[in-house]
C-alpha cells in the first residue's frame, strides 16, 4: 500500500463529472489508485455503491483474450496473392478448414475475413 502522500500526487488529476445517471470519476490515474481512493472514500462515508465501484476497479477486465490469428492471415494473404480472383471469404474458408477447429468453420472465416479486411485498409 502506498502512503498518503503518493495517494495524494496520483489522485491530483481526478474530476468529478455530473451526468444524467449520477457522478462519474474521471482521473488518468492508475486504476488501483483509484480503487484505493474509493474504497477509502466508501469506508469514510459508509457507502456500499462506493465500495462495489472500487471492487469494479480492481476486478480484471472482461470478455475473452483476443485470438492470435498472425499464422492464418499470412496464409490467406498467400492464398489471395497468388490467385487474385479469390474472394476474401472463400480464401479465409479454405484458411479456416485447415486450422485446427477451435469453433465452427464459418465463425473461424468471417474472423479472418473480418481482420484481413481490417488489415487491407491500415
Amino acid at each position: 500500500m502506498r502512503d498518503a502522500a503518493a495517494r495524494r500526487r496520483a489522485m491530483q488529476g481526478v474530476e468529478l463529472i455530473a451526468t444524467p445517471a449520477g457522478v462519474a470519476l474521471a482521473s488518468d490515474a492508475p486504476r488501483e489508485d483509484v480503487a484505493e481512493y474509493l474504497q477509502q472514500l466508501a469506508e469514510a462515508t459508509r457507502n456500499r455503491d462506493v465500495a462495489r465501484a472500487a471492487a469494479v476497479l480492481r476486478a480484471p477486465p472482461g470478455g475473452k483474450p483476443p485470438i492470435d490469428d498472425a499464422a492464418p492471415l499470412a496464409q490467406l494473404a498467400a492464398l489471395r496473392a497468388h490467385d487474385k480472383s479469390l474472394s476474401i471469404p472463400r480464401a479465409a474458408m479454405y484458411v479456416a478448414l485447415s486450422m485446427p477447429r477451435q469453433q465452427s468453420r464459418e465463425a473461424t472465416a468471417i474472423r479472418l475475413a473480418r481482420k484481413f479486411r481490417a488489415a487491407e485498409k491500415s
